[in-house]
């Protein structure tokens, strides 16, 4: 006999290769939890969730994961920029956690300290310990502040937050010199680059940075994504001193636009 629920095969006989096509995973307890995180939520929910079938289930499984990667303030965040303008498709959502984090416009809690880890028999034993001759940090400490500080006299930002990255990967890769050195560069070059493109976004003072990363064009099915995304990354009309027209009836898919594209 072969119940519902599991299948009675003789242990020397191995199982099927694969698994029977009509499978019911439902998304009940997923739908539930993310409804219980507010308003925001349940509002998106009604709105981008299809009726029913498979991308139904599909769309609250990827959602639920994002909600189990991400911080709850990030993740309500991201829900109700999404909910705002519409978008129904979970990669645009993806991007749109990764522009909140760019931008650093979302606090992250720190985590919760059980005080009584004190209490722990490994902590105790610690404590009995012979102490450790620590005296050589203090050395590299103070090495490590006089690189700072001069890194920062330079403006060299990127380079002072990944300073240990930067050790570590030469140590472990056994850089040269000249190698390491053409690393470096390049990285603090492409952080300065990235800086300097926030800094126009923030001169502009627009209500809401929109890029292209969050554009819904699932929306605008006729809308050739492969070739507007190589014009944006491209960005020669700007140094060809080229227009971009498009030319068709207008659909109004955002509010605005950002004016450098």
């Amino acid at each position: 006999m072969t119940s519902k629920t599991k299948s009675s095969l003789p242990k020397a006989v191995p199982g099927p290769p694969h698994k029977p096509t009509y499978r019911k995973r439902p998304t009940a307890r997923e739908e539930k939890i993310l409804r219980s995180l507010g308003k925001t939520v349940d509002d998106y929910l009604n709105f981008a969730v299809p009726k029913s079938g498979k991308p139904k289930h599909r769309f609250i499984r990827a959602l639920f994961t994002l909600y189990r990667k991400t911080a709850p303030s990030l993740f309500i965040q991201t829900v109700e920029r999404a909910c705002k303008y519409r978008i129904t498709d979970i990669k645009v959502v993806e991007n749109i956690t990764a522009l909140i984090l760019i931008d650093g416009s979302v606090e992250i809690t720190t985590p919760e300290i059980d005080q009584d880890f004190q209490k722990r028999e490994a902590y105790i034993e610690g404590c009995f310990a012979v102490e450790v001759d620590l005296s050589i940090y203090d050395i590299e400490a103070e090495n490590d502040e006089q690189m700072a500080q001069m890194l920062k006299y330079f403006r060299l930002g990127g380079l002072l937050a990944h300073w240990v990255r930067y050790l570590g990967l030469a140590q472990k890769g056994r850089y040269s010199h000249v190698r390491l050195l053409e690393y470096i560069i390049a990285e603090e070059y492409q952080i300065k680059k990235e800086n300097a493109h926030k800094m126009r976004i923030n001169r502009a003072r627009m209500p809401e940075k929109f890029v292209l990363e969050t554009f819904p064009f699932n929306r605008q099915p006729k809308l050739n994504k492969k070739k507007i995304v190589g014009m944006y990354d491209a960005f020669d009309y700007m140094s060809k001193c080229r227009n971009i027209i498009f030319i068709g009836r207008q659909v109004w898919v955002r509010p605005a636009w950002p004016p450098r594209f």
